[in-house]
């Protein structure tokens, strides 16, 4: 093995630079990526417009970039690990076994538990930590989240409209 020392400035540059370095290899679990990955995007939406680098607009665009994912997946591993962290603020014990990715519930389903009350996130919580089936807290989520609405009258006036269209010009 090849030794490289580093000299950092404090503690939470040198956590930095071990995430950055242990992301570009195959020995992290998707939940630790995606919790990692999150953890950055969450630290970019957070930062003051001032802060940010010449040229860096917007911080879902950057972190995307940074990480070669996709906008909604750098918005959903944000979301993923807001979720964690609240579920590891009630039980310490869930982050560990999310991170671990043995039988976990999927990354969808925890960034969705993301706007839940105490009271269901505690629910979440023992569900992970006791490893109950995933389908107990796809049932104390709201059904349709992350799931656009669609009005079935209006789609029904539009495709009119369109036949409609169509019709007149032939």
């Amino acid at each position: 093995y090849d030794l490289s020392f580093h000299n950092f400035a404090n503690i939470e540059e040198a956590t930095e630079w071990t995430k950055q370095n242990q992301l570009w290899r195959r020995n992290l679990t998707d939940q630790q990526r995606a919790y990692y990955i999150g953890k950055d995007y969450l630290k970019a939406v957070s930062k003051p417009k001032g802060e940010r680098s010449p040229g860096e607009v917007n911080a879902a665009e950057s972190v995307a970039e940074k990480y070669n994912v996709s906008i909604v997946t750098a918005q959903l591993d944000g979301n993923y690990a807001a979720a964690v962290d609240r579920l590891a603020e009630i039980n310490p014990e869930a982050r560990e076994v999310l991170l671990a990715g043995v039988e976990t519930p999927s990354i969808k389903v925890i960034a969705a538990t993301g706007g839940a009350t105490q009271e269901v996130l505690e629910q979440v919580a023992d569900i992970i930590v006791n490893k109950k089936p995933v389908a107990e807290i796809k049932n104390k989520l709201p059904r349709r989240i992350g799931q656009v609405k669609f009005d079935d009258r209006k789609i029904e006036k539009s495709l009119g409209e369109l036949v409609r269209l169509c019709s007149d010009r032939s």
